[in-house]
This record gives C-alpha cells, sequence and structure tokens, in this order.
C-alpha cells in the first residue's frame, strides 16, 4: 500500500528518481519544490513494484518510452508526503466529532473524544 494519494501535497527529496525514462527534454521535478500528486501507479521494475507518481505541476507530453507510449512518471520514493501536525488531528477531531453517543444514568451523555498520546 501505498502513502501517496491524488491531491496530497508533497516535497521532491530525490528530483533524480526515474532518469531513465525522460529523454525528450520533459519538465522535471527540482529538489525542495512542493507538488500535488496528480496520479499513483504501481508498476513491475526488475520484478519489484515500484510505485510512481504522476504530478499536477508537471505535465509532459506522451511519447514512446520503454514501457509504451505514455507521459513520463516519477518514482516514489524521490517523494516524501508534506504533512503537518496540526493537519493530522484536524484530520483525527473530523472523523470522531465531539458528539453525544449515549446517555448514562449517572450524569451527562458520555462524549466521543480523539485519543491522546
Amino acid at each position: 500500500m501505498s502513502p501517496f494519494v491524488t491531491g496530497m501535497p508533497v516535497i521532491c527529496i530525490l528530483p533524480d528518481t526515474c532518469k531513465w525514462q525522460v529523454g525528450y527534454g520533459e519538465i522535471e521535478p527540482q529538489a525542495g519544490a512542493i507538488y500535488t500528486v496528480r496520479t499513483v501507479e504501481c508498476c513491475v521494475v526488475d520484478d519489484a513494484a515500484v510505485v510512481f507518481l504522476r504530478l499536477r505541476e508537471i505535465v509532459n507530453q506522451s511519447r514512446p518510452y520503454v514501457d509504451g507510449y505514455t507521459e513520463p512518471m516519477w518514482e516514489a520514493s524521490g517523494f516524501r508526503p508534506l504533512t503537518s501536525r496540526e493537519t493530522t488531528i484536524h484530520a483525527l477531531k473530523s472523523l470522531t466529532p465531539d458528539t453525544p453517543i449515549a446517555d448514562t444514568p449517572d450524569g451527562p451523555p458520555l462524549r466521543r473524544t480523539v485519543p491522546r498520546y
């Protein structure tokens, strides 16, 4: 399972991933730049499953490559998801809203809470 999903912001940490698929003067990712994942694909390379990304900010023309007529993709290993602690906590809270879930005989209703670690 890939940690990458469509629409996720990512930062490029290794811009030279997938150089073997570049050769027509395509636009390439730059180290330290922030991008948005457009597609996530899994392909077999040398008998191993490898996750590839296409980025919303980089759109290249489809051309003939080793794996067919396609637009270049970049190995996901060259990127890291860009998330903040605030974003993560906000996402958790949205999954468990502070709403009553049951009445108790001894007091107010119980409320859903986000576990604290």
